[in-house]
């Protein structure tokens, strides 16, 4: 029953995710003034399985605004359109790697293990 109400949190996150920033994009494109200010990050991940950094992955490549771009031992490399700042980008992300840990049951790496 946990793991079924961590699938329904993550669905929710994304969902929630993916209009936010589809009216982020939308608003950007449809107006005269840019508020894009694209980056490369690197996030360390606590994740190591994976199926997990590939469901992470994903999760971010659907949002508007993000992409995935390559994962290497213990981070993802993300191109984040609203980059403005780097620790809010990190934030969402760790926020989204503790739900799928949670929807699929896998253990999150300790701070001192990466």
């Amino acid at each position: 029953m946990a793991r079924a109400l961590a699938w329904l949190r993550l669905l929710a996150r994304l969902s929630v995710d993916l209009v936010t920033s589809s009216l982020r994009v939308a608003h950007d494109v449809l107006t005269p003034t840019q508020r894009a200010l694209p980056r490369v990050v690197r996030v360390p991940l606590r994740l190591r399985h994976p199926h997990g950094v590939t469901l992470l992955a994903n999760g971010i490549s659907l949002t508007p605004g993000t992409l995935s771009l390559d994962a290497d031992d213990g981070g993802l490399w993300i191109h984040a359109m609203y980059a403005h700042d780097v620790d809010r980008v990190k934030a969402d992300v760790r926020r989204l790697e503790e739900h799928v840990a949670a929807a699929l049951g896998l253990p999150l790496a300790s701070e001192e293990a990466r």
